[in-house]
């Protein structure tokens, strides 16, 4: 069982990744990090195959390299369109995927740094991709935190009475602000379905 620890201050690319990782059957997501202390905490509790990270998620990218190392976890980064792949391969990642990639690359990517590879996204990627990348991309900037709190929730299967307690929300307020981001922008993004059950209430 390969355990993975997934780092990403942006909680609904999160929850995109460990929708994709937790079906595979040999794969855990056992920790999930949105702060830098949970995850060195996480290293140091579940010594991890893997450990995914958001290429900005810690200003001392060596500090988090030599975390990993000490628990034999090894590392790939999760880039920005734009950054350099060698800029962090040379600082000892050992795989490094852009936020447009698709989901059998991340799972190729994992299963061969967790067998002692190096891996890097082709970032010949066809035009579509880049373009829906661009799409995520703006409807993510329209969003408040706040919102982007909810979506992930949404994103990870909740229902709107169980939603409150997560967000520290009211109900009526927050089913609100939850229709209120999804007819902006969210349902551009392929949201539509849930959004359309969590305004109804199902």
């Amino acid at each position: 069982m390969l355990k993975l620890i997934l780092a990403d201050n942006q909680a609904i690319f999160r929850a995109g990744i460990a929708k994709v990782l937790a079906v595979e059957d040999e794969m855990r997501i056992v920790a999930q990090a949105q702060t830098a202390e949970q995850m060195f905490m996480a290293l140091d509790k579940f010594r991890a195959a893997v450990l995914v990270i958001a290429g900005g998620f810690h200003s001392d990218f060596n500090s988090v390299l030599s975390a990993a190392n000490k628990n034999k976890t090894r590392v790939v980064v999760l880039a920005d369109t734009g950054e350099s792949a060698q800029r962090y391969m040379a600082a000892g990642s050992h795989g490094v995927v852009y936020r447009n990639v698709t989901s059998p690359a991340l799972v190729d990517c994992v299963r061969k740094v967790a067998r002692g590879e190096n891996w890097v996204q082709d970032m010949a990627v066809p035009s579509e991709l880049t373009e829906n990348d661009m799409v995520g991309l703006r409807v993510r900037d329209r969003l408040t935190a706040k919102e982007l709190r909810i979506v992930a929730l949404i994103v990870q299967g909740y229902k709107n009475r169980k939603l409150p307690r997560n967000s520290a929300q009211p109900s009526r307020s927050l089913r609100i602000t939850c229709a209120t981001s999804m007819t902006r922008s969210v349902c551009q993004t392929g949201l539509s379905l849930p959004c359309s059950r969590f305004i109804t209430g199902s």
